[in-house]
């Protein structure tokens, strides 16, 4: 299941990398839990070869993440947002002024609707 759900956060940020060929199989395989016959059969190829495509396309995600980064960054800028969140929530909870109130709140409000610090 834990690899299931890395390879298909992996294949959000770098499907458009595979070949056509790998991204099909992978998404049959990972998202829609095809067996490797059932992928073989709908795309008229050997078991062998969808096993090759999965081994090769999921070696590819990692060297991609390897290099790049994405997924990595994007765990780490998730963490931070939590981290603000919860202070920017204590913070509310400590102050009395309405001023402040209002501004943190309308941070936590930006920081909930915008998922991500960089767009990604």
């Amino acid at each position: 299941m834990k690899k299931t759900l890395e390879i298909n956060e992996l294949m959000d940020f770098y499907s458009d990398l595979l070949t056509k060929r790998q991204q099909a199989v992978m998404k049959m395989y990972y998202q829609f839990d095809y067996s490797l016959n059932e992928i073989a059969d709908n795309l008229g190829i050997s078991k062998q070869a969808v096993s090759e495509n999965i081994q090769r396309a999921t070696r590819g995600l990692l060297e991609f993440e390897d290099l790049l980064g994405l997924l990595d960054k994007r765990k780490n800028q998730m963490r931070e947002k939590e981290v603000m969140l919860e202070s920017l929530t204590k913070i509310s909870l400590l102050t009395e002024d309405k001023a402040i109130l209002e501004e943190v709140n309308k941070l936590i409000n930006r920081i909930k609707k915008e998922g991500g610090f960089y767009g990604i």
